[in-house]
């Protein structure tokens, strides 16, 4: 395919599928402005073990286990295109990869509708999404907690395409229900609060700066360190993503120089007066664990700001709190996946969450689940 230039998107069209049961598409470009509808998906990369091969544009193609099981159901979900990263985006071509994660905040805002892919459906998560009213509570808690510990909300990309998502879908398999029908799983049973972190940051929306951001999400994944920068510039606020987006992404630039250029940009704007002294410092020990070192503790924020080895005393909830800002109330401290590499205390013991605090509250109506009597069909499938 020929490389995408700045400004262009490209779409994977679904053959219809034959007696082969092999999935065929089509990958056409377009100007972004001038794209038909699509839908945008949200999934986990996986391992590369057991890939599966798919035929793009008359040719055979090798992907990975889990994207193949989400091309598979896709067409039971949705119609017209679909925008998947790792086959629309040439991940060989830096220049093509550069912008087009520079564009990744509006290709899913653009989207008609965005897929959370969780993988394939089982007996642990289904009466998620097949309810009929019978199930006790400890069955649906036990549910809602399989839910939430599929691998896909342990990634950090994840709260940027759902975050911008003008509407979002989960599925599982045949599986699924809306982003509503999730944050009221999530939300209501037995009135409690063990909730997950997405719908705090959905519901909160682009309005981080790149300090907190970088706090907040600091326990969440991804393959790439560099991407613990990359996957929140569109979440930040316009003002200072614009400001962002003119030296970032760049996937060429080295771990030293990126360090160094966020480093730079946590100065600028401390010294504006945009953000406090605790929590620039907690932004550096942040960056200072991308670069592989230990927790670091930064003893000054002048021009001449060096990153010194030690332990930090600061605890990163306690700093943002501070500073007013809301903390999300993650997940509990056996949680593996989401447990933070720095020694720091865990978010969840803030008191300021509870379900009584409104922010935080959903204002959708909706009836749990379980007490609905009348379930959406696609949520009977199987």
């Amino acid at each position: 395919m020929a490389a995408l230039k700045e400004g262009q998107i490209r779409l994977l069209h679904f053959h219809n599928k034959l007696d082969d049961d092999v999935i065929r598409l089509d990958g056409r470009t377009y100007d972004r402005a001038e794209a038909p509808s699509y839908t945008a998906l949200s999934y986990e990369w996986g391992l590369p073990t057991s890939p599966g091969a798919i035929v793009l544009n008359g040719e055979s193609r090798s992907v990975r286990r889990n994207l193949y099981n989400a091309l598979a159901y896709l067409p039971d979900h949705i119609t017209g295109p679909v925008w998947v990263d790792a086959l629309c985006i040439d991940q060989a071509n830096a220049h093509e990869r550069n912008h087009q994660v520079r564009a990744m905040g509006e290709i899913y805002g653009c989207a008609s509708l965005v897929i959370a892919w969780l993988g394939l459906m089982d007996n642990a998560i289904r009466p998620c999404f097949a309810a009929t009213g019978l199930e006790s509570l400890a069955v649906v808690r036990a549910a809602r907690d399989a839910l939430v510990r599929r691998r896909y909300w342990t990634r950090l990309w994840v709260y940027q395409e759902l975050i911008l998502a003008r509407q979002a879908r989960i599925v599982c398999g045949y599986g699924s229900m809306t982003y509503a029908d999730l944050e009221t799983l999530l939300w209501s049973v037995d009135g409690d609060y063990d909730t997950h972190r997405i719908c705090y940051a959905v519901s909160r929306g682009p309005t981080y700066d790149l300090c907190e951001a970088l706090a907040q999400f600091s326990t969440c994944q991804c393959a790439d360190e560099r991407d613990r920068i990359f996957a929140v510039l569109s979440i930040v606020g316009p003002d200072e993503r614009k400001v962002l987006l003119q030296i970032l992404p760049e996937y060429s630039t080295t771990m030293k120089q990126l360090i160094d250029m966020a480093r730079i940009h946590v100065r600028n704007i401390r010294t504006r007066g945009n953000v406090g002294d605790e929590l620039a410092e907690t932004a550096l020990d942040v960056l200072a664990h991308m670069y592989g070192a230990p927790l670091l503790s930064q003893q000054s924020l002048g021009q001449g700001t060096t990153l010194v080895s030690g332990n930090s005393n600061t605890a990163h909830h306690d700093v943002l709190a501070r500073q007013g800002h809301v903390i999300d109330p993650a997940f509990n401290p056996d949680y593996a996946p989401l447990r933070s590499p720095m020694p720091r205390p865990a978010f969840w013991d803030n008191p300021a969450f509870n379900p009584d605090y409104a922010p935080l509250r959903s204002s959708m109506p909706w009836p749990a689940l379980w007490d609905n009597p009348q379930p959406h069909d696609s949520r009977l499938k199987g």
